[in-house]
């Protein structure tokens, strides 16, 4: 059995204030890393997820990583580290080999971030400890 770790993001049910700038833990993912990805309809109306089976060696990385960091901003990025239009989230429970960015507000969204992940090559695995602006 699979356990699926997923995050959700619905910035308009997003409670809170964070700062414009703030420390984030980055992930940077690619295609090497990547076993399977899809993009799926949420359970709530008008919202897309993006589905994504890591390899054995990368779920752990990632596991690991995210167990010792609960409760720290994080967010995804391509492996050049650029922006894929998934809003930062905080961790409440450690990801693993399987996962799911949730809260994509419509297909076209959710389609131009697989693709990006898809064609942006290179090393998955956290980028080192910065400040990143989050408009």
């Amino acid at each position: 059995m699979r356990i699926l770790s997923s995050f959700i993001i619905t910035t308009s049910l997003f409670t809170g204030m964070v700062c414009a700038t703030e420390e984030l833990l980055v992930y940077k993912i690619s295609p090497e890393c990547i076993e399977s990805i899809s993009i799926n309809e949420s359970s709530f109306k008008g919202y897309w997820n993006i589905s994504i089976e890591l390899t054995a060696s990368e779920g752990l990385n990632l596991n690991s990583i995210t167990q010792k960091n609960l409760g720290r901003k994080f967010v995804v990025v391509d492996a050049r580290e650029n922006d894929i239009g998934f809003p930062s989230a905080t961790l409440k429970a450690p990801l693993s080999k399987n996962f799911r960015m949730a809260g994509f507000d419509s297909i076209d969204k959710a389609q131009s971030a697989k693709k990006q992940i898809l064609n942006n090559t290179g090393a998955c695995g956290f980028a080192p400890n910065k400040l990143i602006n989050k408009d």
